[in-house]
């Protein structure tokens, strides 16, 4: 028994159900480039515009996945659900989380599960896209696989699925900050019959049966037609994130920030006549971390077929190694007296930003809701090691001094201005990033300039 759609699921799965459609006798465009692998945004979860649908994408793997539908509905108006449903030949009513619905020959129950003042439908699947076996799924009960390739082009993706009389219809996306855009070539211009002509003028477009027609158009046809405004029919799934989970953010960047504060507080009242040798452990550990992934790059470039595992390891190593030349210049300072509690801070910071790039590498936590943790720690440790290495410099002059602070300044204002970027997910405006580009240059020019002054004072003197 097929499970009900009441009203408000009356939009389900209507991405490639509609009274019009253009068909296409090859795949477009013509000129993009076949894709093998998905794109990396097809994953998670996302709410439809305007309406009450989640869409949570599971990934199989990067060429295989399942699009599951989950449909919602406020406590406060289920009652009014039931009552819109009855009719002179349907029953209707809701018990015990249950919507049961009976008219003369079925009866139907649909559970619905209760989160705080939401109720939810179980998680149904949708869609399949499977590149690996070149099949695409939209009806679970036939289980019909169709034909589908996927194209890109100019910063688009274009799923081509095989149609009636081997005719391909497309769907094309694009994902922009946190609002992934879908068009399909499902008319949705109502006018299309009686502005026929119009549109022949941009390409050819011939009629095959009641409401079907086909067209074959060149790249600049095609984009000449995907810019006819209301032309196609456009949905807009924003990203969901899950406040519980976010939440967390905060709190890993708070505890995290108290963790290094009390070591450095402790290492301020700490006599430690202890000179552990840290130059040479992460001298080694970068050595080794190089010589890993040297090796795993070269046996994919090889024999691997740059699947997802090898790409973590791969990831993995990199990682290990970056870190680790963080953490060897934070330590370049560890001998003086006045820097020792900086750093080992920078050491400690590298340690735990290393920690949360390889969880999120690993899927350990979701990298699409914990990135901004990620950033932050790459801007700190980065930071920290360029200080790291500016403070090895002793000044001769109170030029140099002043200029090398001015410098430190100008590196703490970078990273500041990144992490507060990071954190408003890089939209600031352009007057924003401007200002940053300035205090980038004011950075590199401090460094590169305090270098070769404290150079010439030495020969001078």
């Amino acid at each position: 028994m097929e499970t009900l759609k009441f009203f408000f699921l009356s939009l389900l799965l209507t991405l490639f159900f509609g009274c019009t459609i253009l068909l296409f006798e090859n795949p477009i465009p013509n000129k993009g480039e076949i894709v093998q692998v998905l794109p990396e945004f097809l994953n998670g979860q996302f709410l439809k515009k305007e309406e009450q649908i989640y869409y949570d994408i599971e990934r199989i793997n990067d060429k295989h996945c399942i699009i599951y539908s989950t449909n919602w509905i406020h406590k406060d108006s289920i009652y009014a659900l039931v009552e819109s449903i009855k009719n002179d030949s349907t029953y209707a009513e809701f018990k015990e989380s249950t919507l049961i619905i009976k008219d003369k020959d079925t009866t139907q129950k649909i559970i619905l599960r209760l989160d705080e003042d939401i109720y939810y439908t179980e998680k149904e699947p949708a869609y399949e896209i499977n590149l690996e076996k070149g099949y695409f799924i939209d009806d679970f009960d036939k289980k019909l696989k169709k034909r589908a390739i996927l194209k890109s082009y100019n910063n688009k993706y274009f799923l081509n699925i095989i149609d009636q009389e081997e005719k391909w219809f497309a769907v094309w996306f694009e994902m922009k900050n946190d609002s992934l855009t879908i068009w399909n070539s499902q008319i949705a211009d109502t006018s299309f019959v009686e502005n026929l002509d119009y549109y022949n003028g941009l390409t050819k477009i011939n009629k095959i049966e009641d409401k079907t027609f086909v067209a074959n158009p060149s790249n600049e046809e095609l984009f000449n037609l995907l810019e006819e405004p209301s032309l196609f029919n456009e949905e807009t799934w924003i990203r969901a994130y899950d406040s519980k989970k976010q939440s967390w953010i905060g709190k890993i960047i708070g505890i995290t920030f108290l963790l290094l504060f009390v070591v450095f507080i402790a290492l301020r009242k700490r006599n430690n006549n202890t000179d552990l040798n840290y130059k040479k452990f992460f001298l080694r550990t970068f050595i080794i971390a190089l010589s890993i992934s040297a090796f795993i790059g070269i046996v994919i470039f090889l024999v691997g077929d740059f699947g997802e595992t090898e790409m973590k390891v791969l990831g993995t190593t990199l990682a290990i190694g970056g870190y680790s030349i963080t953490g060897l210049c934070s330590s370049t300072i560890h001998n003086r007296n006045e820097f020792r509690s900086f750093s080992v801070i920078g050491m400690l910071i590298s340690v735990f930003g290393f920690f949360f790039t390889i969880t999120a590498i690993w899927e350990i936590i979701d990298f699409d809701r914990f990135w901004q943790i990620l950033v932050i720690f790459t801007v700190l440790a980065v930071s920290v090691a360029h200080v790291s290495l500016l403070l090895q410099i002793r000044p001769k002059t109170n030029n140099i001094k002043y200029s090398l602070i001015a410098t430190i300044i100008f590196i703490s204002i970078v990273a500041l201005m990144l992490i507060k970027s990071a954190i408003n997910k890089f939209e600031d405006s352009e007057f924003f990033f401007r200002l940053l580009g300035v205090f980038v240059i004011l950075d590199v020019l401090g460094t590169i300039a305090i270098s070769i002054l404290n150079k010439i004072t030495d020969k001078k003197e």
